[in-house]
C-alpha cells in the first residue's frame, strides 16, 4: 500500500517566493446600482476590523442563484510578504473539507464501486469487528462511535506533521472498544472521515486527490482546489495561518507546512471555486439532483431522532432561513461555507487568524443580504410581554436583523438568537412558546431564576 503522509517533516524550500495573483481585493458581478452597492458597503462594515494591511484576515464570496455576485478580500496573506488577500487567494479549507470526501463516496457508490450501507470492514479489514456493524454512512454522520484520531494521535504521541495515514488507520484498528454503539449516538470524529479516504482509495484505486480532481474538481473547474496529500507540493497564492503569540498583543504563524490530513481535512481552495461547488447546488453539473440530495440526507439513529448533520453538511436554520453548512478550525485558519437555499443564497468566508469567528460573520453576511426575510420572522416574537410573577412588563422590538427588549429600567437590551424560538439575554435564555403558529408567550431561565413566565398582551411593544 503506498505511503501517503499525514505531514511529512521535509521543509518546503521552494517556498521562497509567493507572487499575488493579478487580482483586484474587491469585484462585482451583476446587481449593479446603489442598492447593490450599498449592500456590498454594508458588508464591508462587518469586516473593518480586518480590513488592513498590517493583520491576517478573511476572503469573501456571497453568490445568487448560482453565480459569484460579491467577492473581497479583508487583510493580508502573508505577514512576512505583504501579500493581501484577494478572492483568488488559496487558504486550507480545514473540515469545510468533509462535503467534499463524503461527496467523492457518494459518487463512488454511483459509479458502483462501493455502496454507502457497506461495512466499513469490507474494505478496511483490519479494523476489529466491535460486535455491532459499522457503515461507511455512520462514518459520514459521526456515529460510528469510532475515537477521534486526533486525541488518539496526542495520547499515542504522533506527530502531525510526521505521522502517515497509514500510521493513523494502524492507531484507529488498535482500538478493542468504541464510545458508543454505531447509530446510537452522534459525536464528531475525524478519523471516520478519514477512513472515508482510505475507502475511496481501495475501493476506486485512486487516492482521494486523485478521484476528486477526476470526478469533482475538474468537472466544476474549481482549478484551485485540491486534496493536499503531498506536503512538497507548492501551493501558489497561499494564505499562511496565524494565532495570537504569547503575549497576546501579536499574532504568530500557526500554520504546519508538512500536515496534510486528507479526509477530515486537507482541501486548499478559493472562494471563487467555493461559488462553482455552490452552482452545482443549484444548476447541477455534476451527479445531477439526485446526488445533490443524497448530500442532504441527514442521520437518523437508532432511537429515531433525525440529527441536523448529513453528508459533511449540517441542515439547520437561522433566525427563520433554513441553512445548509459546515465550518472548519486548524492550524489558524478558521473556514465556513453557507447556503441559505430557498433564496438562493450562498456565503463562503476563508480566514486565516484563529480568533476570527467565520460562521458568525457569514451569517451577518447573509442577513445583510436577506434582511427582509429576517426581520419577517423576528416580527412574531414584538410585542409587549407581562410577568405577573414580578408585576412587571417588558416590549420586544426589530431593530434592524435583531430583535430587542427593553424592561421597565428603560434599558435597551439586544436578544442573541439561540435557536427556533429561543434567544439569549445577556447569562439568561428567553424560551417563547406558541399556540396554533402564534407566539403567546415566553419563559426567562437565568442563573439562580428559572421558569417566569411571562404572557403576550399585546403585538405592538
Amino acid at each position: 500500500m503506498r505511503r501517503r503522509a499525514v505531514g511529512a517533516a521535509a521543509v518546503l524550500a521552494a517556498l521562497l517566493l509567493l507572487v499575488p495573483g493579478a487580482v483586484p481585493a474587491q469585484e462585482y458581478s451583476g446587481g449593479a446600482g446603489v442598492a447593490s452597492d450599498s449592500l456590498h458597503r454594508r458588508v464591508d462594515d462587518v469586516f473593518l476590523e480586518f480590513d488592513r494591511p498590517d493583520t491576517p484576515g478573511c476572503a469573501l464570496g456571497v453568490m445568487r442563484a448560482g453565480d459569484l455576485v460579491y467577492a473581497r478580500g479583508y487583510g493580508v496573506a502573508d505577514l512576512e510578504q505583504g501579500r493581501p488577500i484577494t478572492p483568488s487567494t488559496r487558504f486550507y479549507a480545514a473540515s469545510v473539507s468533509k462535503q467534499f470526501t463524503a461527496a467523492s463516496v457518494l459518487l463512488a457508490e454511483r459509479e458502483g464501486a462501493l455502496d454507502s450501507g457497506d461495512p466499513v470492514r469490507r474494505h478496511v479489514p483490519e479494523l476489529p469487528g466491535y460486535g455491532d456493524t459499522i457503515r461507511i454512512r455512520h462514518l459520514a454522520h459521526h456515529t460510528s462511535g469510532i475515537r477521534d484520531m486526533y486525541g488518539l494521535m496526542d495520547l499515542a504521541g504522533l506527530g502531525l506533521e510526521t505521522a502517515t495515514a497509514e500510521d493513523v488507520v494502524e492507531l484507529v484498528a488498535r482500538q478493542e472498544e468504541l464510545n458508543f454503539a454505531p447509530g446510537e449516538e452522534h459525536l464528531y470524529s475525524n478519523s471516520g472521515y478519514l477512513l472515508m479516504a482510505e475507502i475511496v482509495e481501495r475501493a476506486t484505486g485512486r487516492s482521494l486527490r486523485q478521484y476528486a480532481d477526476e470526478r469533482l474538481f475538474g468537472p466544476l473547474g474549481m482549478d484551485d482546489t485540491h486534496f493536499h496529500d503531498d506536503a512538497l507540493h507548492f501551493i501558489p497564492r497561499k494564505a499562511v495561518g496565524y494565532e495570537a503569540d504569547d503575549d497576546g498583543e501579536g499574532v504568530e504563524r500557526a500554520y504546519l507546512p508538512g500536515f496534510t490530513g486528507v479526509g477530515p481535512g486537507g482541501m486548499w481552495t478559493t472562494v471563487r471555486d467555493l461559488a462553482e461547488w455552490n452552482r452545482n447546488f443549484t444548476r447541477p453539473t455534476v451527479g445531477g439532483s439526485g446526488f445533490v440530495e443524497r448530500l442532504k440526507e441527514r442521520a437518523v439513529l437508532r432511537g429515531g431522532d433525525t440529527l441536523e448533520y448529513a453528508w459533511g453538511i449540517e441542515l439547520s436554520e437561522h433566525k427563520g432561513v433554513s441553512t445548509v453548512g459546515h465550518g472548519g478550525s486548524f492550524m489558524g485558519y478558521r473556514t465556513h461555507f453557507v447556503r441559505a437555499p430557498d433564496h438562493g443564497l450562498g456565503v463562503a468566508l476563508l480566514c486565516n487568524q484563529r480568533r476570527i469567528d467565520p460562521g458568525g460573520l457569514a451569517l451577518e453576511v447573509m442577513e445583510v443580504f436577506l434582511e427582509e426575510a429576517v426581520r419577517s420572522h423576528l416580527r412574531a416574537f414584538t410585542g409587549r410581554y407581562r410577568g405577573p410573577g414580578v408585576g412587571a412588563t417588558w416590549a420586544l422590538a426589530v431593530d434592524g436583523t435583531e430583535l430587542v427588549a427593553k424592561g421597565p429600567d428603560g434599558e435597551r437590551r439586544v436578544l442573541e438568537y439561540d435557536g427556533p424560538d429561543t434567544f439569549g439575554m445577556g447569562g439568561a435564555e428567553l424560551h417563547f412558546t406558541r399556540s396554533s403558529g402564534r407566539v403567546t408567550g415566553y419563559t426567562y431561565d437565568g442563573g439562580r431564576v428559572r421558569g417566569v413566565r411571562f404572557e403576550k398582551t399585546s403585538g405592538t411593544p
